[in-house]
């Protein structure tokens, strides 16, 4: 722990610890430094320096020499109305894009109010902003820190940046690398959860990568946590799971392929023989499991589809439809490890052009809710935001899908529903412009609403 007489004062007018380069360093930048933040850091022993972005593009040059002086673990911030117009000012085009670059390559959260968030400022703090933003500057802001790779959070009170930055710390303490929900019930969701070990185990013998894989069960599902031995981003652990979901398709279907692409690790022939062995069976059996678990369902779909369309009369057109339907929805070929597991095409048939009569819609639904996804106790607005997932997501999906699913997990824990209420926030902001602001705006009041914000 720290004594008094390590105290000394920043270049900011702070009091600061003496600072040990040989140690991680937590990096404040802005008005983040909450007394619980602090406490937080403090009590977990780690070393932390605060920096102004309302500042000089001087100052900025040295926030850049702190990542040549420490090892910056994590950076908190927060981007008010003049940091934001300083982001838009030329003087700092240069300083501003090999900073935020830097900041880009380790864990990152960048706190925004809401109203500048959304571009519209609140009456009572025209005294306070007296220059703001327009609207214009700060979406192109916003654009080019989201292409930067800075996760930005919007928030409405101080309460909630100290739950979430707390939050923060204590999963880049951990090393969380890669996050993942699985609902019970879904199709194919014990086949997951070996999927998920064999990464694991991937990881660890072919990219010699030091992991563990954590798991915490609700009433709803399972929530997997990849955390390293050291702190990263995670992307680059999501494109190695993408390498993985291709290579297990390649053991199971082309060895010779498969073998080639393990050689570019520089794998010793022996443990290649005995990887692409191992792999290979795995992935034969996971294969296998995957198309009988799919015939299983689809089965049990038809008969109850059966059932429940037995006094209808329907056509022999309908018939047809509802078992094209069942092909749509549980394709038995092609690449399932990724695909279907975790981001499947539709949450419900929402997103299928349906040929039979209206009436039958919603129990189509409701019995592809219940035997595929796992998301029978979804309302309206959990569907249509997996839907709009689905459309606009892009490589984003499963940490979008995993959101939606904390949101409705009842048994979940309240601080990780705040943060993915914040992560649909954001996404659904950026797209709004596809998808019409009124619809937006309604789904946000909704999730605010299940929050109790």
């Amino acid at each position: 722990m720290h004594n008094t007489e390590d105290l000394f004062q920043n270049e900011d007018g702070e009091l600061e610890f003496i600072l040990n380069p040989e140690e991680p360093l937590v990096l404040l930048l802005g008005w983040v430094d909450h007394e619980g933040i602090l406490s937080s850091l403090k009590s977990s022993n780690r070393q932390y320096k605060k920096k102004i972005l309302d500042s000089l593009p001087e100052n900025w040059e040295t926030i850049l020499q702190i990542f040549d002086q420490y090892k910056v673990s994590c950076v908190l911030g927060k981007l008010t109305p003049r940091v934001v117009h300083l982001l838009s000012e030329d003087k700092y085009s240069e300083v501003k894009v090999r900073l935020f670059a830097k900041l880009s390559t380790i864990p990152n959260q960048f706190f925004m109010f809401d109203d500048l968030f959304l571009g519209q400022q609140d009456d009572k703090f025209k005294e306070q902003y007296k220059f703001y933003p327009t609207k214009e500057t700060i979406e192109n802001i916003i654009t080019w820190l989201r292409q930067q790779k800075i996760h930005l959070v919007p928030y409405k009170t101080n309460a909630e940046v100290t739950v979430l930055a707390e939050s923060f710390l204590d999963d880049t303490e951990r090393n969380l690398l890669f996050r993942i929900y699985v609902p019970a019930g879904r199709i194919w969701s014990n086949e997951a959860d070996r999927f998920l070990e064999l990464f694991r185990d991937y990881l660890t013998k072919v990219d010699k990568v030091s992991v563990r894989l954590d798991q915490r069960r609700t009433d709803y599902g399972v929530i997997y946590e990849f955390h390293g031995d050291s702190p990263s981003n995670g992307s680059e652990l999501t494109t190695e799971f993408q390498n993985f979901s291709h290579l297990m398709d390649l053991c199971a279907t082309d060895i010779e392929a498969a073998t080639s692409l393990l050689r570019l690790k520089s794998l010793n022939p022996s443990d290649l023989t005995t990887i692409i062995s191992r792999y290979s069976k795995e992935a034969k059996r996971l294969h296998l499991d995957i198309k009988q678990e799919a015939e299983h369902k689809a089965l049990a779909i038809r008969h109850r589809f059966e059932s429940e369309f037995l006094d209808y009369g329907l056509t022999d057109a309908e018939w047809i439809e509802l078992n094209a339907i069942i092909t749509k929805i549980i394709p038995l070929s092609g690449n399932l490890m990724l695909a279907h597991f975790f981001a499947p095409n539709q949450a419900n048939t929402g997103g299928l052009t349906l040929n039979i009569r209206p009436q039958f819609i919603q129990a189509v639904n409701n019995v592809t809710a219940q035997e595929i996804y796992g998301n029978q106790h979804f309302t309206h607005e959990h569907n249509e935001l997996i839907n709009i997932i689905n459309k606009y997501g892009s490589d984003n999906k499963v940490e979008l899908e995993t959101a939606v699913y904390e949101i409705a997990d009842k048994s979940g824990k309240e601080v990780d529903k705040l943060k993915a209420s914040k992560v649909l926030k954001d996404f659904l902001i950026s797209v709004s412009k596809k998808t019409g602001e009124i619809a937006v705006n309604l789904l946000q009041s909704w999730i605010e609403k299940q929050l109790g914000l």
